[in-house]
């Protein structure tokens, strides 16, 4: 009966050492998981503010530049309203006489921007690229017959 208890205590001790040892290797474990977690929740938080931070410069960036924008539109509105000061007056227009007798020239008519650069019809642009493209379609066609 004693051997039967000291080989029963033998294979105890020997659990428990195996025991031991698996515990240790999975608080090892436990370790390195929490480091590699605390360094990949550092590394998330500094990605984070980064992109807040790029965000908030994109959206002072897209502010100045809407700025900018409304403030040319606003000039392009003022300078649109302003006479150009070009005249399309003849060489030879007919000149108004003053008290002397002399012959003076006419004023010329003030020009707006738009009279200068009038906006085309919206498909102006289509109809000449169409007309292009045609061309172009005819152009390659009676050169496939030559060859």
């Amino acid at each position: 009966m004693h051997d039967l208890a000291k080989e029963i205590l033998d294979f105890a001790e020997r659990e428990l050492t195996i025991a031991n040892h698996v515990r240790q290797q999975a608080k090892g474990a436990h370790k390195q998981t929490m480091a590699d977690l605390q360094r990949a929740r550092s590394s998330l938080q500094a990605l984070r503010a980064t992109h807040v931070a790029e965000l908030k410069n994109r959206d002072k960036d897209i502010e100045a530049i809407r700025e900018c924008w409304s403030k040319l539109a606003d000039l392009q509105l003022k300078i649109a309203k302003f006479p150009s000061g070009i005249s399309t007056q003849p060489a030879n227009a007919l000149a108004l006489g003053d008290e002397d007798g002399k012959a003076a020239p006419c004023p010329p008519a003030p020009l707006a921007t738009v009279d200068l650069f009038p906006l085309g019809a919206p498909d102006t642009a289509f109809e000449r690229l169409s007309a292009l493209l045609t061309s172009l379609h005819d152009a390659l066609t009676i050169l496939k017959g030559w060859f």
